[in-house]
């Protein structure tokens, strides 16, 4: 398997660690009691934005080695 094709692989295998962290975090906050609720929420709403930004870039890289 060449480089690129590794490196996008293991760019899939960060996105699932990111989708399922978020389900950890989600199932927690809707557990646990208010005052830490939003402790979990925030901590949910970071991650997002990081899975979102890292989803982006692996988009774009995936894009760029089609279009090769």
């Amino acid at each position: 398997m060449e480089k690129r094709q590794v490196y996008i692989k293991k760019l899939e295998e960060k996105l699932m660690e990111y989708d399922a962290k978020l389900a950890e975090l989600e199932k927690k906050a809707a557990e646990v009691q208010e005052e830490m609720k939003n402790e979990y929420i925030s901590q949910i709403d970071n991650l997002e934005t990081k899975r979102e930004e890292f989803a982006a870039k692996y988009e774009k890289l995936k894009e760029s080695g089609e279009q090769a």
